[in-house]
């Protein structure tokens, strides 16, 4: 999470008055540790979207994203 809070600072830092979007992507069969995940994120960067995705071996794909 320190990373992600040093690449926030440099990019408020350079690029001051530029609007920006934070997408957190998630697998959606995480299931209760997704709550967790967002949760440590949202303490370091103000998230702006999730985006869940469902991968397997499968050829059944869909994702779906909602704003925060």
């Amino acid at each position: 999470m320190d990373e992600l809070a040093k690449i926030n600072k440099i990019i408020d830092r350079e690029l001051p008055e530029s609007s920006k979007e934070v997408l957190l992507v998630l697998d959606a069969e995480t299931g209760q540790n997704a709550i967790l995940q967002v949760k440590a994120f949202k303490e370091t960067t103000d998230i702006t979207g999730i985006v869940l995705t469902k991968l397997d071996g499968t050829a059944k794909r869909w994702s779906c994203s909602w704003n925060c």
